[in-house]
């Protein structure tokens, strides 16, 4: 036994259809099916070695039962679609200054003067 777990309970295995783990009484050797949620929640966790532990949490988690921080429900879409609009904003300028340092051009729109090599959309200086 790990030094972590009581050795009241020992964990037997998971039943993935329907989110149940199974553990055996040590004392009686009684097998319980309870739901990993409710695993969690109770004291019978604090009775299993580290190992077990772990596979609990690692089955939990693993298996969708639980809200995460990374659920595409909880993301602000809004929020993303700013941040896209943003970066793509600065990737056109980085690209555009970029271009620009080569040789001279005129927006008309932005009234900017700047250095482009020929592009056939601006008007180029001489």
């Amino acid at each position: 036994m790990d030094d972590a777990g009581n050795g009241k309970y020992k964990l037997l295995g998971f039943e993935n259809d329907r989110h149940l783990a199974v553990v055996m009484v040590i004392s009686t050797g009684k097998i319980v099916k309870i739901k990993l949620g409710e695993l969690l929640a109770s004291s019978m966790l604090d009775d299993l070695n580290k190992r077990e532990i772990k596979e609990v949490y690692k089955k939990f988690y693993s298996g969708g039962a639980a809200t995460t921080a990374y659920e595409v429900n909880d993301r602000h879409e809004k929020s993303w679609m700013t941040y896209v609009a943003l970066n793509l904003m600065l990737l056109i300028l980085y690209i555009f200054t970029n271009l620009a340092a080569t040789k001279l051009v005129y927006l008309e729109k932005l009234d900017i003067v700047g250095r482009l090599q020929d592009l056939s959309a601006t008007r180029l200086l001489n």
